[in-house]
């Protein structure tokens, strides 16, 4: 959008380089002096992560072990609500143990911040101030995302603490201040679309500031303030910055200005699926207009006990590309692994992972 509803001017958007704050501290001094400064004026703000849980990760400090998902190549998040490491990819959960599964050390620790953790430390921080959890976990229940959306539109002055579930859709107008954490994620994605969502994201999180009467403003909390694309974003121009996207998948020949195809496959063994794609690639005929990249191992090899690999089809030309795909089917349905792998062909995929 170029312009905002009614008289509500654009929010201020600021860098704060977050590289020196200690892993149990996730709020910069200048974001708690602004949080402060908000709720003194009897305003709201918002503390937004896309991070559920409480940790993302809890580690053993003698030995290095990590909590681990059996199942999917992800770390265990740590739910302290209900004492619950639980897999965000296939909902696998099991107790948190009392001393370490592999050396027995009970010097287990928590690393990095989810929700549940950012409203614990800004119930320390502000103890005479509400402080309001929207999440996955603290909406499940049947009415509480009403009530907890009616706390706000009250207009008393309130930190909310959430995830992208509060990051469109909503009109706050009492809400002047946004501090985004871990603003980094999107923009180091594997998927070439990671910056694209990640600038979108952080704009829409900060057009739920300043829609009253007074000016928003919005801290973004990095590891990595130099960065091109942030700099860009800090005017709040999303046309600026998707031309230099633009331009960058211009030069590697993606979308829109190439053309891809993913097959996907899924199996029960590591070596099933990386065999099963290798042969079909050798029997494909050669076209110099169709680059075929892989197969590869998947971002995440394995997901729900299941080991994943892809091979990507790449094309400057849509019809080049829809030219090899009869033969590359024929080849996958009658391949003899067909049957103990799961496959399946993305034309135009939305997501790389």
């Amino acid at each position: 959008l170029t312009r905002r509803a009614g008289e509500a001017l654009p929010p201020q958007l600021m860098l704060e380089d977050c590289r020196s704050l200690s892993p149990q501290q996730p709020l910069s001094p200048r974001s708690l002096e602004a949080l402060t400064q908000t709720l003194g004026n009897g305003r709201q703000a918002l503390v937004f992560i896309n991070r559920r849980g409480y940790a993302p990760m809890l580690l053993c400090q003698d030995c290095g072990w990590q909590a681990e998902c059996p199942r999917c190549d992800v770390l265990l998040t740590w739910h302290r609500s209900d004492n619950h490491l639980r897999c965000h990819q296939c909902d696998s959960r099991r107790r948190v143990p009392p001393r370490c599964p592999d050396c027995g050390s009970p010097h287990l620790r928590d690393l990095g911040t989810g929700t549940e953790k950012l409203e614990e430390l800004l119930t320390r921080e502000f103890p005479d101030q509400r402080i309001i959890r929207v999440d996955r976990d603290s909406t499940r229940r049947k009415g509480s995302m009403d009530r907890h959306l009616s706390a706000v539109h009250q207009g008393h002055p309130a930190i909310l603490v959430g995830t992208q579930m509060l990051a469109k859709g909503h009109h706050f107008p009492a809400l002047d201040l946004a501090v985004i954490l871990d603003a980094d994620t999107g923009f180091l994605s594997a998927d070439f679309r990671g910056p694209e969502h990640a600038a979108q994201l952080l704009l829409q999180v900060a057009g739920r500031t300043g829609r009253g009467k007074f000016p928003g403003q919005v801290i973004i909390q990095t590891r990595h303030p130099e960065h091109p694309l942030l700099q860009q974003l800090l005017d709040g121009d999303y046309h600026r910055l998707a031309a230099t996207l633009l331009e960058n998948r211009r030069a590697a020949g993606l979308p829109p200005w190439g053309y891809l195809a993913l097959v996907r496959t899924e199996s029960m063994h590591a070596e099933q699926g990386m065999t099963f794609l290798e042969e079909v690639t050798t029997t494909l005929p050669d076209d110099p207009a169709v680059q075929l990249l892989g197969p590869v191992p998947a971002p995440m090899e394995r997901r729900a006990g299941r080991w994943r690999h892809q091979l990507l089809l790449q094309s400057p030309s849509r019809k080049a590309l829809q030219r090899s795909l009869p033969g590359l089917l024929d080849a996958l349905e009658n391949h003899p692994l067909s049957r103990r792998c799961r496959w399946h062909l993305d034309v135009d995929p939305v997501e790389m992972l």
